[in-house]
């Protein structure tokens, strides 16, 4: 009876058993990957990463099925992979959030890419594929976590934001300020408000711990009429 099911699962041919066998694979792969999202505090979590894992597997064998079920010569199973890849980017521009030029959930959005196509390797019957893929994801998510704190544990992301009683604004010395304080600018996003005649600015910046980010806001303010500064971590 085991001989059978095993033979059952490794055939290219489709069955019940097979595929019951993928769809839980797929359900408890993508289910651990959706643990470690969910123990950084991700709104997608276990669920989530286990219904793409699922869904793409299904798409799989669904797109081998039908050129069976109804005679057809001519399959491409091709064509619902390119589908599920396109198609999860909407989820994970879903999991992307922005607030005001600070950006966090790149990296849950790459987990939902990649935990799709893991659907799709399962789908096919590379099941050996699917669970080194999967433990290579979960070193990626934790050691590699570890190991780029380390390198940087001098510096951190960062997100400061400041409000400005001005529209005649010079980021360039703006700029020069944060250089003084040896703090890395990445990007700037300036928003300009006619109405108030006020401007907000957003810099994502590498700052070290020793930043004395009181005197940093000081000097900002001498030389511009500042009407608040926002200091906000960035987490992927």
């Amino acid at each position: 009876m085991y001989e059978h099911l095993i033979e059952s699962i490794n055939s290219s041919e489709i069955s019940l058993e097979s595929s019951i066998f993928k769809l839980f694979l797929s359900l408890v792969l993508g289910g651990i990957v959706g643990i470690e999202r969910k123990r950084k505090g991700q709104m997608a979590g276990v669920r989530t990463f286990a219904l793409i894992c699922m869904g793409s597997t299904l798409a799989m064998i669904v797109s081998a099925y039908i050129p069976i079920i109804y005679n057809l010569k001519v399959g491409d199973p091709a064509r619902v992979a390119a589908q599920v890849i396109s198609g999860v980017g909407f989820l994970g521009a879903g999991a992307i959030l922005q607030n005001k030029g600070s950006i966090r959930g790149l990296t849950t959005a790459a987990g939902i890419w990649i935990v799709a196509a893991l659907g799709l390797a399962i789908g096919v019957g590379l099941y050996w594929i699917a669970i080194i893929t999967t433990a290579f994801i979960l070193f990626t998510l934790i050691r590699l976590e570890r190991y780029e704190h380390q390198v940087m544990s001098e510096r951190s992301a960062k997100s400061i934001q400041i409000v400005v009683r001005s529209l005649k604004i010079n980021t360039v010395d703006m700029s020069q300020i944060f250089k003084n304080y040896n703090i890395a600018v990445h990007d700037i996003l300036l928003e300009y408000n006619y109405e108030t005649q006020t401007a907000i600015i957003t810099f994502d910046v590498l700052v070290k711990k020793s930043t004395d980010f009181e005197a940093l806001f000081s000097e900002m303010k001498s030389v511009y009429p500042l009407i608040s500064v926002q200091l906000r971590n960035e987490i992927n």
